[in-house]
């Protein structure tokens, strides 16, 4: 088995990529988006058309740092709360818990 770091460093693990079933809720949200952004975009004339697809691109950045920032903070937890297990207990036995 390979080491999840050299499989993330080799780009073989893409940790903001996830695949989802046509019949999931994700999807259906995807479907409902698209069906009122054709319906918008129709009323539209295409300077108002270039404005939303300016106000599209400016929203992903902006998805996309939260997006970036969400992962940094989980990865930063996880790791800290590796270190606590391996640091102050013995697993899940109660010893080595709590400091009272």
């Amino acid at each position: 088995m390979q080491s999840i770091i050299r499989e993330l460093y080799n780009g073989e693990v893409s940790p903001d990529s996830k695949n989802y079933e046509q019949d999931s809720v994700y999807q259906e949200a995807v479907r409902v988006k698209n069906v009122y952004l054709d319906k918008l975009t129709a009323t539209l004339d295409e300077s108002e058309k270039e404005l939303l697809e300016k106000y599209g691109e400016a929203r992903a950045t902006v998805d996309s740092i939260v997006n970036f920032d969400n992962f940094s903070y989980a990865l930063r937890l996880g790791v800290l709360l590796m270190v606590e297990v391996f640091t102050n207990g013995n697993g899940t036995n109660g010893e080595g818990g709590a400091e009272e």
